[in-house]
């Protein structure tokens, strides 16, 4: 039961992370750790707000795979542990690869 509690913390940080990047609240794009080492130049060539509304929506969508969790070990159904590590690692790898396609996140000049 521990467990389920800690999983459930962690699935309401993510949550409430999420809803600021969404809204625009959290300051300046603190989470995404990249973005905190580049200069004023290479900051100002991305759209942040359309960048942070995107890792927003990923932490949302982190934190509903994560619910299966707590949902599969009340039911007894340990499978959705697994289903929801696997839609983990593909939310992780789509949130990598998709804003580096085609430049999306590009300021408009």
């Amino acid at each position: 039961m521990g467990e389920s509690i800690e999983i459930v913390v962690l699935i309401a940080i993510c949550l409430v992370i999420g809803i600021l990047l969404i809204n625009g609240k959290c300051s300046s794009m603190i989470v995404i750790v990249g973005y905190i080492g580049m200069n004023k130049e290479d900051k100002n060539k991305f759209d942040e707000k359309a960048l942070s509304r995107f890792i927003g929506l990923i932490f949302i969508a982190l934190s509903l795979c994560m619910m299966l969790i707590p949902v599969g070990q009340y039911f007894e159904m340990y499978w959705l542990e697994n289903i929801s590590v696997v839609l983990t690692v593909v939310l992780i790898a789509f949130g990598i690869i998709y804003p580096k396609a085609g430049n999306r996140y590009r300021a408009k000049e």
